[in-house]
């Protein structure tokens, strides 16, 4: 019961910072797409920060979102394997591609070729987020990708980064190494990445 305590005060944290940033970076009128959306129930009700980052961005901010899964029960908009070399035709290409909590998701053998169609669905702005000291949490794989923020910049390396984030509730800290029975706290590494060839984002560093 404590760990997913923290582990949804995690995901609030994390989306709150995905709003912070595009807020200061995203035009109006911004197409998007979320990758690993997951169903409508679980985005709403059981993880409801998810749909207020839903919310902010089509209603605030003007942006047309539209979801990918891999699971057809989502009834996303595109039912599709990232894992896979053939995608849908109609897929296209958006100026912002949300990456978030999904890498952690694929097939390790798979994790190449998805990291290239994310990259070729960008037109400019990335958002990935992964967990960082998290236990194997499956849904339905967890091929235990958790890298440094160092490392996620290295995994896009055609790419810009311009902001970055690696927290740590230090609130919950304490029992987790007063009891190494516990699993460990969660930790988040996020990068917001940049397009090279899109060069109007008013940020011109990365903010750890």
């Amino acid at each position: 019961k404590t760990f997913r305590i923290i582990f949804r005060n995690k995901l609030h944290k994390e989306k709150k910072w995905i709003v912070e940033k595009l807020e200061s970076i995203v035009e109006l009128g911004t197409t998007a797409i979320d990758i690993g959306s997951d169903t409508p129930e679980y985005r709403e009700i059981q993880q409801p920060y998810i749909f207020d980052l839903y919310r902010y961005l089509m209603f605030d901010r003007g942006i047309t979102i539209s979801t990918l899964d891999i699971n057809p029960e989502t009834e996303a908009d595109f039912i599709c394997d990232l894992s896979q070399n053939q995608l849908p035709h109609e897929l296209g290409t958006y100026d912002l591609v949300i990456c978030s909590n999904f890498l952690e998701h694929v097939e390790e053998s798979g994790l190449q070729t998805a990291r290239n169609h994310i990259l070729n669905m960008t037109d400019k702005y990335l958002v990935v987020t992964v967990p960082y000291n998290l236990p194997h949490h499956g849904r339905p794989i967890d091929n235990m990708f958790r890298p440094t923020i160092e490392e996620l910049i290295n995994f896009f390396p055609e790419l810009v980064p311009i902001c970055a984030l690696n927290w740590v509730d230090e609130h919950y800290r304490e029992p987790f190494i007063s009891n190494p029975n516990l699993a460990p706290y969660p930790e988040v590494t996020g990068v917001i990445f940049l397009k090279p060839n899109y060069s109007l984002c008013p940020v011109n560093q990365i903010v750890f």
